[in-house]
């Protein structure tokens, strides 16, 4: 619930979040102003007067003005190519050419996903009928979309057999092809509201909705979740952007990573029927960092590392302001277990979760800490068993990925520990210690610009990371102690771009 005020700006921003489900961060506050100096000039001057029928009655014109200048629809033909080959793959395995399968591009700006859906349907089964359904609240870039001529920069990332069949050129642009162009259905629909039409249950088998609700207010993320997960017929699929996750948002989807990419699957009618535990409400876990962040156990590849760092040597943060903080996230008294770990004293640690009353069992907080307990005493086996246990109750855990991934970098399975350390931090974007176990495994097998970004990731995380999250995570080392590990890591990968081909990939 938002708080009310009078300062008319803070009251356009909430009345935005409400009608749109846009957030504004404190940043795009100066933006934010000049659509609202404007807007209010539009309706005679009065910014009260607009605001309360904004916030009562808002006509959906109205709306549209502020949402053309607010967003900015970024998108291309076949854009992030590996979720088209996942796509792909899906279709051949699940759908048969009788059963043609039905598609939705949510937030579709000016048409290059929808119609991109089009022609693979068409590349696989050309004498189908293809079912697309394109939304957007923005009326304009509706009709561009349904125009459907684009400049060259949309088409970069187009095939080029693709292209020559499907496109003709005209003067500086390029004109789709008539029968794609009827082959979608464009919509106008406002995510943030309830769309019965549009999204009746079990409706699509396939919904794209990428880099659209990440703009949203945590509470309308999660309401145009419900809703587009309510649309989706079990078992369907559905693919977000590659910076956004429902990690604290849903419990409807398993995650699925194939084709170098994630997206998600959600459950069967039996998996749905079930109770799901309630979900985090902590802090929004889609919440991106700041744009310029774009065969041994743990505690022994930062115990190498630590002779070659006097950093190491500095007084570490106080353990128990540390694990007051992470106690305030459970009911559990898991203060004294933290204390000891930040000691690591890992057996006493150990005892003492495994003391705490029955229902402990069952707190993910709990089983995560005790996971992390038995990997920093390499008893890997017993902290795998244990991240299975919690994965079974929050499925899009990033702490238990990571903690899999020192569990089977300590068993020799670097391929699955890289796929671990990568499904941690896409479900976390601001998770720093995978991103920094990852660039060790990577730097010691010799990929030393791969190791490069992600140690730069990871040091630039470090900076901000909850000091809770460090003390559980951190090995016993503390910030500056870790910050100074990659200074030290980094140097060995100096000289070296920070991109580069990779070996170690992961995945399923």
């Amino acid at each position: 619930m938002t708080e009310p005020t009078n300062d008319p700006l803070e009251r356009f921003r909430n009345v935005l979040g409400t009608q749109l489900g846009l957030a504004f961060e404190d940043e795009r506050m100066g933006q934010l102003s000049e659509v609202f100096e404007e807007r209010v000039a539009t309706h005679g001057g009065d910014a009260d007067s607009y605001l309360d029928e904004l916030a009562s009655e808002p006509s959906s014109e109205e709306l549209a003005s502020i949402a053309r200048r607010v967003t900015v629809p970024e998108t291309y033909f076949f854009r992030h190519k590996q979720q088209f080959d996942a796509l792909r793959a899906i279709l051949i395995r699940d759908h048969r050419p009788t059963a043609p399968p039905r598609l939705l591009s949510a937030g579709c700006a000016s048409g290059e996903e929808a119609y991109s859906l089009v022609m693979m349907l068409r590349e696989l089964w050309p004498d189908r009928a293809p079912s697309v359904v394109a939304a957007d609240v923005n009326p304009a870039i509706l009709d561009r979309a349904r125009a459907a001529r684009y400049s060259s920069w949309s088409l970069r990332d187009t095939p080029e057999p693709i292209a020559e069949r499907w496109f003709r050129k005209d003067g500086r642009e390029f004109v789709l092809d008539d029968e794609i162009r009827r082959s979608v259905r464009f919509v106008r629909a406002n995510l943030a509201a309830e769309q019965p039409e549009l999204l009746a249950p079990d409706s699509f088998d396939i919904i794209f909705c990428r880099n659209c609700l990440m703009y949203f207010t945590p509470e309308n993320f999660r309401a145009a979740v419900r809703r587009l997960s309510r649309a989706l017929v079990p078992e369907g699929y559905f693919f977000m952007g590659s910076a956004e996750t429902l990690r604290g948002v849903s419990h409807d989807f398993h995650l699925r990573h194939t084709h170098d990419t994630f997206y998600y699957q959600r459950k069967s009618v039996r998996e749905l029927s079930q109770p799901a535990p309630p979900l985090p409400s902590d802090r929004p876990p889609w919440r991106l960092p700041p744009p310029e962040v774009e065969a041994k156990a743990w505690v022994e590849e930062i115990g190498r590392a630590a002779a070659r760092i006097a950093a190491l040597t500095e007084e570490p943060e106080p353990a128990s302001r540390a694990s007051r903080r992470a106690h305030d996230r459970t009911s559990l008294d898991l203060g004294p277990a933290l204390d000891l770990l930040h000691k690591e004293q890992f057996s006493e640690a150990l005892a003492e979760v495994r003391a705490l009353p029955a229902d402990a069992a069952s707190d993910p907080e709990a089983m995560l800490l005790e996971a992390v307990l038995l990997a920093s005493a390499s008893r890997f086996d017993e902290a795998e068993r244990v991240c299975q246990r919690l994965l079974a109750v929050d499925e899009l855990n990033a702490g238990a990925h990571y903690v899999l991934a020192l569990c089977c970098a300590g068993g020799g399975r670097l391929e699955r520990a890289v796929h671990y350390d990568r499904v941690a931090t896409y479900l976390d974007p601001g998770f720093a210690m995978p991103r920094l176990h990852l660039g060790l495994m990577l730097r010691r097998e010799g990929e030393r610009a791969a190791a490069r970004e992600e140690l730069a990731q990871a040091r630039a995380l470090l900076e901000r990371e909850d000091g809770a999250r460090l003390l559980m995570f951190g090995g016993g080392f503390n910030r500056h102690a870790l910050l100074a590990l990659c200074d030290a890591e980094l140097e060995l990968t100096s000289g070296v771009p920070p991109r580069g081909a990779r070996t170690l990939r992961g995945g399923n």
